[in-house]
C-alpha cells in the first residue's frame, strides 16, 4: 500500500519561499537529539521509507491529499494546524502535518509534533500543542525551501528532513534526487549510526506492518529509523496534483480564494472582516470574475448548471443539503480538497471532501 503511495504522490515542491531554519550548527549533535528522541519509541523516530518515484522538475506546488487513519486524539488538531500554516503560508501541507502528528504522538503528548529538538531543546520540552505545532511548521517550512533550493522534489525527502534535518535532503540531492528505502537504510546506517558510535552496523529488531511490508524488520541501534517516511505515508492520501488542467481564470479564482485563509466565520458576514459559507463564495466570485451570485446558499446553487460531484471541477461550487434547501456551499479547489467558511468560531479554511462529503456540485 505504501508503495503505491509514493508512486502516485509526486508531491511536491516548490512552495512560496521560506525562511531557513536555524538548527545548531553541528550535524552530530541534531543526529543526537533526534536519534535519542527515535529510540525512546518506535514510531517517534528519524529516518526515511521508501520511493518509487522520480524525480519531476513541474512537480505541483504543495501537497493536495488528504489523511486516512488519523486518532480522534490527532483530528483535534486539524483547526489549529490549519491556522499555524495558514500564517506561514502553506495551507495545503494540512494533511502532512496532521500525518506526522499521528505517528509522532498519536495527538496524546503536549509536544504532538516532537519539534523541541528542532528547535535545539530538550525532547518534549514544549508544554503545550501550539508551541509544538508552531516550531513543527516553522522546522517543515525551513525544509520544504531547502528542498525546493536543491532541487529536490520527492515526498519523502521531505518528511524525512522534517524528522532529520536538512543534511538529509542535501544527500539525497547528491545521491540523484529521489528518497529511496535503499539510501534511507545507508544514511541510517553509514552516517547516522556511526556519528553516535555504532561502528559495525549492529541492528535491532523494528516490528511492525511497515518494516514487515518492507522486508526490513530491524534498524540500526543509535542510527534512527529509516521506515519513517513510510510510517508518515500510510496516514496520507495522495491527490493528483494536476494543475496544468485549470485555466488562468480558474486558477486565479482559486488564487483569490486562498487570500483569504484564516478569516473568522461571522453568521451573515458578507466582507473579509468575517462572513459565512455563501457571503464567501459571494465575495471570492465578484473580486475575481466580476461575477454576482448572491450572497446566499439557496440561490448560489441556482447560478449555474448543477453536475454530480464526481464530475466537478477546479473552480466549480460544492453544495450540501436538498435542491431548495442547501445548507452549505464551498469552492472547489480540485484535487479532493475545498475551501469554505465553515461555521461559528471557526475560519476559512481547506478541507478534504472525504471528511465533508457534498450532496451536488453547481458550474458556472
Amino acid at each position: 500500500m505504501h508503495h503505491s503511495f509514493y508512486a502516485s504522490m509526486q508531491l511536491l515542491q516548490q512552495p512560496q519561499v521560506l525562511v531557513k531554519k536555524g538548527w545548531k550548527a553541528l550535524v552530530v549533535l541534531l543526529l543526537g537529539l533526534m536519534v535519542i528522541a527515535g529510540s525512546l519509541g518506535g514510531v517517534l523516530s528519524i529516518f526515511i521509507g521508501e520511493s518509487e518515484s522520480s524525480t519531476n522538475s513541474q512537480a505541483p506546488i504543495g501537497f493536495y491529499g488528504g489523511n486516512v487513519g488519523l486518532s480522534p486524539e490527532t483530528e483535534q488538531y486539524r483547526s489549529m494546524v490549519q491556522e499555524v500554516l495558514t500564517r506561514y503560508g502553506i495551507p495545503e501541507y494540512e494533511s502532512v502535518i496532521l500525518a506526522i502528528i499521528q505517528v509522532e504522538s498519536k495527538g496524546l503528548l503536549a509536544d504532538v509534533m516532537q519539534s523541541s529538538e528542532s528547535a535545539g531543546l530538550a525532547p518534549n520540552a514544549f508544554t503545550n500543542p501550539l508551541q509544538s505545532i508552531e516550531q513543527g511548521v516553522k522546522y517543515m517550512k525551513a525544509n520544504i525551501d531547502y528542498a525546493k533550493e536543491h532541487g529536490v522534489t520527492d515526498v519523502g525527502a521531505l518528511l524525512m528532513g522534517y524528522n532529520f534535518g536538512t543534511a538529509y535532503i542535501q544527500y539525497i540531492a547528491r545521491n540523484g534526487g529521489v528518497h529511496t528505502l535503499e539510501l534511507a537504510e545507508q544514511y541510517s546506517k553509514n552516517i547516522v549510526a556511526p556519528s553516535l558510535g555504532n561502528t559495525t552496523g549492529i541492528t535491532m529488531p523494528y516490528r511492525n506492518a511497515i518494516s514487515e511490508a518492507n522486508g526490513k524488520p530491524y534498524i540500526y541501534y543509535n542510527g534512527g529509523n529509516f521506515h519513517y517516511a513510510d510510517l508518515v505515508g500510510q496516514y496520507l492520501v495522495a491527490g493528483t496534483g494536476n494543475q496544468e488542467s485549470i485555466n488562468g481564470d480558474v486558477q486565479h479564482l482559486l488564487d483569490v480564494s486562498k487570500q483569504y485563509l484564516g478569516v473568522p466565520y461571522v453568521w451573515g458576514g458578507k466582507t473579509p472582516n468575517g462572513w459565512d459559507c455563501s457571503g464567501f463564495v459571494g465575495w471570492v466570485y465578484k473580486e475575481a470574475w466580476g461575477i454576482e451570485v448572491s450572497t446566499w446558499t439557496v440561490t448560489q446553487a441556482l447560478v449555474g448548471d448543477r453536475i454530480p460531484v464526481s464530475e466537478a471541477k477546479a473552480g466549480d461550487l460544492l453544495f450540501w443539503g436538498p435542491t431548495g434547501a442547501e445548507t452549505h456551499v464551498a469552492i472547489y479547489l480540485g484535487d479532493g480538497t475545498f475551501i469554505h467558511a465553515p461555521q461559528p468560531g471557526d475560519v476559512t479554511k481547506i478541507t478534504p471532501l472525504q471528511y465533508f462529503q457534498p450532496d451536488f456540485a453547481v458550474r458556472m
